[in-house]
């Protein structure tokens, strides 16, 4: 089977892996590389969706967007100096190996450049997988600004209220209410209350503060249960017609047989 892939941004070949690989076939040393190829960065549907939805209001997941992207920035200077500290080890390797003529001095070079060359390769994995995710984050942002989120009631783009300490303080407080508010929900739905640790955080606050935290508790409980037993209804009619006939309900192993 022929597995086609971007050539371009290859960093290994089937023809280049640094292991040992006679027991491998052709076809597979190629799965190989494409896996050492293969940017595993973080998902953007799983920065968007558990990063930045996770922090509930719209400043929240900017907030938190701005804090990826700050640790990214950060990465990568870090990286970026490793990356150099290498090749200087490596352009030293090469000229120690140019001028000796100790075969065992020779030897103990190769062995040692050669580490540092596969160092390298990993090097500049990590380092296309973090400017790949700085994109994103960048691209997030640039998302959540133009999207009908991205300016307050009052005009003013979020992306600027972040700077602003009396707005960003307000945006705090209704982070926080709409957080908590979230947790006890969570609780409430899993155990039919509110878990000691979410009540000691609420009553922590003033008494309007708290009234709004577990009324946005008890709305999402309730919205919660509504719309479950709606599904629940809705499961039961498909399963009647062959739901479970489905390749993901037979690929899960969901089936009736």
């Amino acid at each position: 089977m022929k597995y086609e892939y971007d050539q371009s941004r290859a960093l290994v070949t089937k023809d280049s892996l640094d292991s040992s690989s006679d027991e491998l076939s052709e076809a597979q040393k190629e799965l190989i590389a494409i896996g050492m190829n293969k940017s595993w960065r973080m998902p953007t549907f799983k920065a968007k969706h558990f990063v930045g939805h996770a922090n509930i209001t719209p400043y929240g997941a900017m907030k938190q967007y701005f804090l990826e992207l700050n640790s990214r920035e950060e990465m990568l200077v870090q990286q970026e100096y490793e990356l150099e500290k290498n090749q200087l080890k490596i352009d030293k390797a090469e000229h120690d190996l140019a001028n000796t003529s100790d075969e065992f001095v020779t030897r103990e070079i190769q062995i040692e450049l050669k580490k540092s060359k596969r160092t390298q390769t990993g090097m500049l994995r990590k380092l296309r997988n973090a400017r790949e995710e700085r994109l994103m984050y960048v691209h997030l942002i640039e998302d959540l600004d133009k999207s009908e989120h991205g300016v307050l009631p009052d005009g003013t783009r979020l992306v600027e209220a972040i700077y602003d300490p009396v707005k960003s303080e307000q945006l705090e407080q209704d982070y926080w209410v709409k957080r908590l508010g979230k947790q006890a929900a969570m609780d409430m739905i899993a155990y039919g209350r509110i878990g000691v640790g979410n009540m000691d955080s609420i009553t922590m606050m003033d008494k309007n503060t708290q009234r709004e935290t577990l009324q946005t508790a008890s709305d999402i409980a309730i919205i919660n249960e509504h719309r479950m037993n709606y599904i629940r209804d809705e499961s039961n009619n498909r399963l009647q017609n062959g739901i479970d006939k489905l390749p993901v309900m037979q690929y899960l192993g969901l089936t009736k047989d």
